[in-house]
């Protein structure tokens, strides 16, 4: 006479190389269309302390992250944070102005083991000043 059990589960799969427009949530930031983004879309609109959030990133056994990203003029600062906006920092990738919103750069940075997995802030800085100042294609986790 017992009711049935049931139960749901899910999984989420990402490849070592996350597209921008991939997020799972965003502060700020537009969703633009290119040929010239690696998947035809990327983050534009991006200004000083806009953020994107991937959850449930598996950052075990991580060498090395790399994002590509264009500037016309300021170039700026990519922060990975775990857990929130202001979070412990993963990662800070420094890129400098690349002359153009779509001439991109793929900058790289290594990182001791994060470990585990969370969610991960991708928090943009620009510390030259305010308005729109980059755009991401894509981020990649390299172990």
């Amino acid at each position: 006479g017992a009711t049935p059990l049931t139960a749901r589960a899910e999984i989420r799969l990402r490849t070592r190389q996350v597209e921008g427009e991939h997020f799972d949530r965003r502060h700020g930031t537009q969703t633009l269309e290119s040929p010239s983004a690696a998947a035809g879309k990327f983050i534009g609109s991006i200004q000083s302390g806009h953020h994107l959030i991937f959850e449930h990133v598996n950052l075990s056994g991580i060498k090395t992250i790399t994002a590509r990203v264009a500037s016309p003029s300021d170039g700026g600062i990519v922060q990975l944070r775990k857990g929130s906006a202001k979070g412990a920092l993963v990662a800070e990738i420094k890129f400098p102005p690349t002359g153009e919103w779509e001439k991109w750069v793929a900058p790289q940075v290594q990182v001791d083991d994060p470990g585990g997995i969370a969610d991960l802030y991708c928090v943009f800085i620009n510390p030259k000043g305010s308005g729109p100042f980059m755009n991401l294609d894509w981020l990649r986790f390299d172990k």
